[in-house]
C-alpha cells in the first residue's frame, strides 16, 4: 500500500493526458479512501444482523456510512481540508466502534460477532488514523520547508 507510487493514484488523470500525475511523496488518501469504504460495506452489510443490539437508530448509522463515502470521495492532496477530516473522522470512528466493542464484551456470549465487528471496525479507522496522520505530517513538513525557503 504505497501510495506515493504516481501511477496508483486518480489524481491528476483526468487533468492532463499522458502526464505522470503528481501528488506529495507523503501522501496516504488513497489507503484511507480505501479504509472508510470497506468501513462503510462492512457497517452496512452487517447491520441488518446486529439491528436489536445497536444503541443509536439504524438511520445515524445509514447516514454515517453515505458521509463517510463522500469523504472518501473527496480525499485528494490538494484539499487540506479534507486530511483534517479523515483525521477527525478516524479518530471519532476509533473512540465509537471501540465504545460498542466494549460494551458488547460485557455480553459477549449473545453478542459475540457484534463485539468482534466492531473491534475490527476500530481496527480499520485505528489503521486510517495512521495513514492521515502520515499525510498531514508530511504537508506540515512541505508548508514549513516552503516557508523556510521563502525566508
Amino acid at each position: 500500500m504505497n501510495d506515493s507510487d504516481g501511477n496508483i493514484s486518480d489524481t491528476g488523470h483526468e487533468f492532463g493526458i499522458g502526464r505522470k500525475p503528481r501528488h506529495p511523496l507523503h501522501y496516504y488518501g488513497d489507503n484511507v479512501r480505501k479504509l472508510f469504504v470497506a468501513v462503510a460495506i462492512i457497517t452496512l452489510l452487517t447491520l441488518p444482523f446486529f439491528g436489536d443490539f445497536v444503541r443509536v437508530p439504524v438511520m445515524y448509522y445509514v447516514t454515517a456510512m453515505i458521509f463517510l463515502c463522500l469523504v472518501a470521495g473527496f480525499t485528494n492532496p490538494t484539499h487540506r481540508w479534507v486530511v483534517v477530516l479523515n483525521v477527525a473522522i478516524s479518530v471519532y470512528g476509533i473512540l465509537f466502534f471501540e465504545s460498542e466493542a466494549i460494551s458488547a464484551y460485557g455480553f459477549y456470549d449473545t453478542q459475540i460477532w457484534y463485539f468482534w465487528t466492531n473491534q475490527l471496525l476500530a481496527l480499520l479507522f485505528l489503521t486510517s488514523l495512521y495513514y492521515a496522520a502520515k499525510t498531514e505530517r508530511g504537508a506540515w513538513f512541505r508548508r514549513r520547508i516552503s516557508h523556510d525557503i521563502k525566508l
